[in-house]
């Protein structure tokens, strides 16, 4: 019950970011990397979150890094890539690890 309310909180901050805020040009290249969501058996779960360029509200996209706890992060690869267009294209992105 604890994690499906711990999803549900985190899924209401990113669409109230995506609704409500609204980020300039200028934070738009302010990426908040390693935003702590949730903590699992000692273990730190993190994410990115790459503002909108643009006046809001913004849709929101949510990348999900699946390396299985044995390689990469949300920070290499198709993720960035994808948070790295996304962001100056209007989208608040959020990159789970």
């Amino acid at each position: 019950m604890m994690r499906v309310l711990r999803l549900l909180l985190v899924c209401v901050w990113i669409w109230m970011i995506a609704a409500f805020g609204e980020v300039s040009e200028a934070q738009a290249s302010h990426v908040q990397y390693g935003i702590v969501y949730s903590e699992v058996t000692g273990q730190q779960l993190t994410m990115d979150y790459y503002p909108a360029a643009g006046g809001g509200p913004h849709p929101a996209v949510i990348i999900i890094h699946g390396g299985g706890y044995t390689g990469g992060t949300s920070r290499n690869g198709s993720e960035a890539y994808c948070a790295d267009f996304l962001a100056p294209a209007g989208y608040a992105v959020f990159s789970i690890n």
